[in-house]
């Protein structure tokens, strides 16, 4: 297995870098590095031209798609000639099977990034959101911090004990969305505000206790209150599990079953939606 990249952004050094060196596969940027016969991940995005390469030399193309299509304006330009697609949930598949003529389906969630530091204090209730700012929809007032800055990412991951996962209400962006924000705050000890879209209800199941089904202020008043408490504990436990699962060992080994060729990590789109 061997993965190509195509630029330095923080998907491609999760997805691509991290993972790869991981499995202690070898990297390329936009190349094929002479592969034959091998199985080739592409990281979201790749020029058509060398997916056509990388193809007529037998490889097996997988790729992971990652947040590609949660915007717009956005279509894969060899999506005929991809084998295996990595989704982060299994609800997607459907809506992906429409896109993907051929493509067998591989379910692996994102993970955190192994260079978080730290762990999130429980003495005082510290709420914060982390990411981009467009993505950030709470009005004025909402009683926490927020760190836009890719730069500060990582650092302030551990700041708050209460991390905000409340994308664009988009039905497209819920359904195709990996839980990276959920997987980051697993990674300090935190519980995480989010609503139940089909990534984090798969990682966190059904009877979470800091989930979003209606407004978020209300929710976030009823998170500070729980604090320390019942639930809050409840939650902290269930995100234990989600730090193990969501770790770079875990889901690197989810690639090396792939690779392996275990039939158990490949999924077929429903029949009915992919006709």
């Amino acid at each position: 297995m061997i993965f190509v990249v195509n630029n330095d952004h923080t998907s491609s050094v999760l997805r691509g870098n991290h993972i790869a060196e991981a499995l202690g596969a070898k990297l390329c940027f936009a190349d094929l590095g002479g592969a034959r016969n091998q199985d080739v991940v592409f990281v979201k995005e790749a020029d058509r031209g060398l997916v056509e390469d990388a193809a007529d030399r037998g490889n097996r193309i997988i790729l992971d798609i990652i947040d590609y299509y949660c915007y717009k304006s956005r279509a894969c330009p060899f999506y005929d000639l991809v084998d295996v697609l990595i989704v982060p949930n299994r609800s997607c598949i459907a809506w992906y099977a429409k896109l993907f003529p051929v493509a067998r389906y591989a379910i692996i969630p994102h993970q955190w990034d192994y260079r978080i530091n730290g762990m999130a204090q429980q003495e005082k209730f510290a709420l914060g959101y982390i990411g981009k700012g467009f993505n950030q929809t709470l009005p004025t007032g909402w009683g926490g911090q927020s760190v836009w800055d890719s730069a500060r990412h990582l650092e302030a991951a551990p700041t708050f004990n209460l991390h905000l996962a409340l994308q664009r209400r988009e039905e497209r962006i819920a359904l195709l969305k990996p839980a990276t924000k959920v997987s980051t705050a697993a990674a300090v000890g935190a519980n995480v505000l989010t609503y139940r879209d089909p990534s984090v209800v798969e990682l966190l199941g059904d009877d979470y206790p800091f989930y979003v089904d209606g407004e978020p202020m209300p929710a976030i008043r009823m998170a500070r209150e729980s604090f320390g408490g019942a639930a809050w504990k409840k939650g902290r436990e269930m995100m234990k599990a989600v730090k193990e699962k969501t770790s770079l060992e875990a889901v690197a080994g989810l690639y090396k079953r792939l690779g392996d060729g275990d039939a158990s990590m490949l999924v077929d789109a429903p029949m009915a939606e992919a006709a």
